[in-house]
């Protein structure tokens, strides 16, 4: 009784093989899970990045300062600052500057709600809501 049987070694290790082949792969399994989540989340914060960019009041008061611009300011638009929106119109607008102005917002990451553009006698009438929320 004082000697080992070598089977019981071979044995031993074989279950210990096994064993640790099934904690391995469990735990592979985990790691793509983890993965896979962290994935969404990266996806997640890049749109919410991208959002956050669009809808700052950064991004307002780079509208009002272009509506402030002499341009904008000689051509006749009128705006109307609202907590949530901006309301942006004008008639008769000369071409150019309704150019300018629909080229800065259509280009921008801005949201549109409503965007009319009339042709009129000499020049353009356009009616345009930005809205933030």
């Amino acid at each position: 009784m004082s000697r080992l049987n070598p089977l019981y070694i071979l044995l031993l290790s074989a279950i210990l093989a096994l064993f640790s082949a099934y904690s391995a792969s469990k735990k592979e399994k985990e790691l793509e899970e983890i993965q896979s989540e962290y994935y969404v989340k990266e996806d997640l914060a890049l749109r919410l990045k991208a959002l956050k960019n669009a809808y700052s009041p950064k991004r307002k008061r780079e509208i009002l300062r272009l509506l402030h611009s002499a341009v904008l300011r000689r051509s006749g638009i009128k705006y109307e600052d609202k907590r949530d929106r901006l309301s942006i119109s004008g008639k008769n607008v000369a071409i150019e500057a309704a150019n300018m102005l629909v080229s800065k917002l259509l280009n921008g990451t801005y949201n549109l709600k409503r965007c009319s553009l009339v042709k009129a006698k000499e020049g353009v009438d356009l009616e345009m809501e930005v809205v933030w929320r």
